[in-house]
C-alpha cells in the first residue's frame, strides 16, 4: 500500500495543514506549501521510535528537536541513542536558527530571494 495523506489541498498539491502516513509507519504532521513540507511540523520515525519537531524548509528539516519515544506495546525496545550536546544557551541557538529560517522563507514566498542574493553579493 502507498502513502495516505489527509489534509488541505490547493491546485492538486498538498498545501496548508495535513498529515502524511507512509507505508513504513513514519508520519508527518504539519504545514505544506506547493506539495513540500514547509513551516512547523512533526515527523515521527516509527522504527527508530524518535520524533523530530521543528521547522521545515523545502521538504527538509531545518531547526528543531529530536526526542526518543517509548517503545510500542508488545515490542522489544531498540535504541538509537541521540548524542548529548552541550550548548551555552540551546534556546538562543534554536531561536536564532528559527529566525533565519523564517526570514529565508518570507523571501522565497514573496519572490524577492533573487534581490536578497544580489544584495548579499555586493556586501
Amino acid at each position: 500500500q502507498g502513502e495516505v495523506y489527509e489534509g488541505e489541498w490547493y491546485d492538486g498539491m498538498r498545501h496548508g495543514q495535513g498529515i502524511l502516513v507512509m507505508p513504513n509507519g513514519n508520519r508527518y504532521e504539519g504545514t505544506w506549501f506547493n506539495d513540500l513540507k514547509e513551516g512547523p511540523g512533526k515527523f515521527i520515525y516509527r522504527s527508530k521510535r524518535q520524533c523530530y519537531e521543528g521547522e521545515w524548509a523545502k521538504d527538509m528539516p531545518k531547526c528543531g528537536t529530536l526526542k526518543d519515544l517509548p517503545p510500542l506495546a508488545g515490542t522489544k525496545a531498540r535504541t538509537y541513542p541521540i548524542p548529548s550536546l552541550t550548548l551555552a544557551d540551546p534556546q538562543k541557538v534554536l531561536d536564532n536558527a528559527r529566525e533565519s529560517i523564517l526570514e529565508d522563507r518570507m523571501h522565497r514566498l514573496t519572490g524577492d530571494a533573487a534581490e536578497v542574493s544580489d544584495e548579499d553579493e555586493n556586501q
